[in-house]
């Protein structure tokens, strides 16, 4: 839920916020601790060096109709912890096949 959230650690404040009509005044009940580890560990990862339009276009690709198709491949595997070498190499084999 983070990587659609314009500001992903208000997310966090709402779900420590949020609680049904009938919770009453009991206090959030979840591990915010937890979610906010989670959300170090998404910021970590969006803060290392990933696959850009730019580095696909100089790597050969032309954009066109399967342009934000390649990018959201690249943005998966950059979601997924790879590093941009490698991810490199497998967005450049999804795109050719």
């Amino acid at each position: 839920m983070f990587d659609s959230a314009i500001a992903p650690k208000d997310l966090i404040w709402f779900a420590m916020a949020d609680r049904p009509v009938l919770a009453g005044n009991d206090a959030f009940s979840g591990d915010s601790a937890f979610l906010f580890e989670r959300l170090h560990a998404y910021e970590e990862t969006m803060s290392k060096p990933h696959i850009t339009g730019e580095d696909l276009i100089n790597a050969g690709l032309q954009p066109g109709e399967n342009f934000s198709e390649i990018l959201g491949y690249a943005h998966k595997l950059r979601l997924a912890g790879i590093d941009k070498e490698t991810a490199m190499k497998q967005v450049l084999a999804y795109a050719r096949k």
